[in-house]
């Protein structure tokens, strides 16, 4: 049963919501989950009087596994997804032609992982060095699927909420290759599988790496490490955008913020707390995929960006849109904060009317 656990219910300061452990989940027993009021206005009393209708939710996960893994395979978000483009991906995945889900993982699994001989038999060793065969059966998907880091989100609708639950899906054996994906059951039970993600999205050379020159000058050292925690301190704010944390985004920009977009209008940093508070009013499911950053100069960086979600009316879907659309930011570092913003979206945002209508 996929039960709230209420003895281990808490406020989380760091998070900025509230923290506590599900029974059980898919066979998973304790596992955490954040309960966030996405408007900023709640507290203690206010989630228990709502963890019968949370775990209403959690318990239509628990029971419609069977569902959510058909969905997954329908959808076949792999056949979409081609990394060849990319020179940055050390083994880029290329998408077979109108192949389904299940022979577009074994290639996935055949492009990522290693090979080996063991016994005469042909395996894939994940990270952990477990064995994987091919093919891969749909039971051998269902089985292998486990759901982590559970976001439960609360849109007051006046003097109700709406809930939508944000969770990833991971599989063991590895078929992801240290990837999951991104789901959002919303408020109607409809389930929007976001993306295929990685847990480590900053790649570059380690100090560690027996490749990497051990007699190099130290302020060379320094400077890199300052940029890989630039990158750290970016990557937090795209992360805190994605799960709506307003108080999160405020803590990382300096008091001096300024943001300048390609229409040159300018926002300091209470600017920037409206703006998102507007498109997070705005927008269902807003998210910002990386798509590749690296460091320009004068010590700013660039990151390459996706920025999509569902536009308009939320309650009619009539009046509903998608929204995709791709942009260059420009940070700048100062102090361990991010001094400023420029932003240069590679296709204009298009009017209402231009949008491609939301399709159910």
């Amino acid at each position: 049963m996929a039960k709230i656990n209420i003895k281990t219910l808490k406020k989380s300061e760091e998070l900025g919501c509230y923290v506590a452990d599900i029974n059980e989940l898919w066979g998973d027993k304790e596992i955490e989950t954040t309960i966030d009021f996405v408007d900023g206005i709640g507290n203690k009393i206010k989630v228990k009087r709502l963890l019968p209708l949370i775990e209403e939710k959690l318990e239509f996960i628990d029971n419609n596994k069977k569902w959510i893994v058909e969905t997954i395979i329908e959808e076949n978000i792999l056949s979409e997804m081609d990394e060849s483009k990319y020179s940055f991906i050390e083994k880029p995945f290329k998408p077979k032609k109108n192949a389904d889900f299940l022979s577009q993982l074994e290639k996935y699994v055949r492009t990522k992982l290693k090979k080996k001989m063991i016994d005469k038999k042909t395996y894939y060793l994940d990270v952990n060095n477990e064995r994987i065969t091919l093919p891969i059966s749909e039971k051998d998907f269902f089985d292998s699927l486990k759901i982590s880091d559970i976001e439960v989100n609360l849109y007051s609708m006046g003097a109700e909420y709406d809930i939508e639950v944000a969770f990833k899906i991971r599989a063991i054996p590895d078929y992801f290759a240290e990837h999951y994906l991104e789901i959002i059951l919303d408020s109607e039970n409809e389930l929007n599988i976001l993306d295929l993600a990685s847990d480590d999205n900053l790649e570059g050379p380690s100090l560690f790496d027996d490749e990497f020159d051990t007699d190099i000058d130290e302020e060379l050292i320094k400077s890199y490490m300052e940029d890989i925690h630039s990158k750290i301190l970016i990557f937090e704010l795209i992360e805190a955008i994605n799960k709506r944390n307003i108080k999160k985004i405020d803590s990382l920009l300096d008091r001096n913020f300024m943001c300048i977009d390609q229409a040159l209008q300018e926002r300091n940093k209470a600017d920037m707390k409206k703006y998102f508070e507007n498109i997070f009013k705005s927008y269902s499911n807003y998210q910002i995929e990386v798509v590749d950053n690296g460091l320009g100069e004068s010590e700013r960086f660039y990151f390459s960006l996706l920025i999509k979600g569902i536009y308009g009316d939320l309650k009619d879907k009539t009046k509903m849109f998608f929204e995709k659309k791709a942009a260059i930011y420009i940070f700048s570092i100062e102090n361990d904060k991010i001094k400023s913003l420029e932003i240069y979206e590679k296709s204009r945002l298009p009017m209402r009317d231009e949008m491609i209508e939301y399709k159910d």
